[in-house]
C-alpha cells in the first residue's frame, strides 16, 4: 500500500480474477475502485508513487508496471533488453527518491537501478549478490503454462550448457550454450510447442552439473 496523500493511496495484492490486482482511492481508503492494465497472470508486491501522477508496481514474475497518469494506465518498463517475462525473477520492493532515479529489489540479492524513470532499467551490477558456488535455482513459476523462468548463478567463467529433457530422457531444447562470466543470470523457456507434462532442465559446466524437475500444465 502507498499513499501519496492523506486522500490518495494505492494498494496491491494477488488477483481474485483478471485485472483485478489495483486499487485506487481518492477518499482516504473510504471506497477503492479498480485499475487496469494488460498483463497475463500478474501478481503485484510492492507499489510506490514519486508523485501523484508517477508510479510502478513490481511483481513477482519480474514484471514492472508504471504509469504516468495516476494509475489510469498501467504499462511495462524497459527492464534492459525485457518488458516482462522474468528477466529477474521475482521482484520484491521498489522505491524513487525523484521521478528518474529509482531502485527495485528481488530475489538472489538482485538490485536494479534507473536514472531514467525505468526507460530502461539496468541492473546495477554493484548490487548483485554472487554466490560462492554454482547454483542452478528452481524454475518459476512452477507449474507453468507455458513460460517459466530459470535463475543460475556461476562463481567463475565457465562455458554453460542448459537443455531440457523429457521424463524419458529425451533431448527437446537448449537454453545456453555459451561461455559466460561470474554472476546471476536467468533464461526464459516457452513451452508453447510442447505438450503438458514432467520435463527436467540440466546446467552443465566444467566442474558443475544440476538437474531440477518442472512441470507444464495446460
Amino acid at each position: 500500500m502507498f499513499f501519496i496523500s492523506s486522500e490518495t493511496g494505492w494498494t496491491v495484492g494477488v488477483p481474485d480474477a483478471i485485472n483485478t490486482s489495483i486499487f485506487k482511492t481518492t477518499n482516504g481508503g473510504i471506497n477503492w475502485v479498480v485499475q487496469s492494465h494488460n498483463v497475463s497472470s500478474f501478481v503485484p508486491s510492492c507499489v510506490f508513487f514519486s508523485t501523484p501522477e508517477i508510479g510502478w508496481i513490481t511483481g513477482y514474475d519480474g514484471t514492472i508496471l508504471k504509469t504516468t497518469n495516476s494509475g489510469n494506465n498501467w504499462s511495462c518498463t524497459n527492464t534492459g533488453s525485457y518488458c516482462i517475462t522474468g528477466a529477474f525473477g521475482d521482484l520484491r520492493s521498489v522505491y524513487f527518491n525523484s521521478t528518474s532515479l529509482g531502485w527495485v529489489v528481488g530475489q538472489y540479492g538482485m538490485i536494479i537501478k534507473t536514472t531514467s524513470g525505468g526507460d530502461p532499467i539496468s541492473v546495477a551490477n554493484s548490487g548483485i549478490s554472487i554466490s560462492n558456488d554454482f547454483e542452478l535455482f528452481q524454475n518459476y513459476p512452477n507449474p507453468f503454462n507455458p513460460k517459466t523462468t530459470i535463475n543460475y548463478t556461476l562463481s567463475e567463467s565457465e562455458y554453460v550448457t542448459i537443455k531440457i529433457y523429457t521424463v524419458l530422457g529425451k533431448e527437446v531444447a537448449t537454453l545456453v550454450s555459451a561461455k559466460q562470466n561470474p554472476g546471476l543470470y536467468s533464461i526464459q523457456w516457452d513451452a508453447g510447442n510442447f505438450s503438458s507434462g514432467i520435463y527436467f532442465y540440466k546446467i552443465i559446466t566444467t566442474s558443475f552439473e544440476k538437474t531440477r524437475r518442472m512441470v507444464l500444465l495446460k
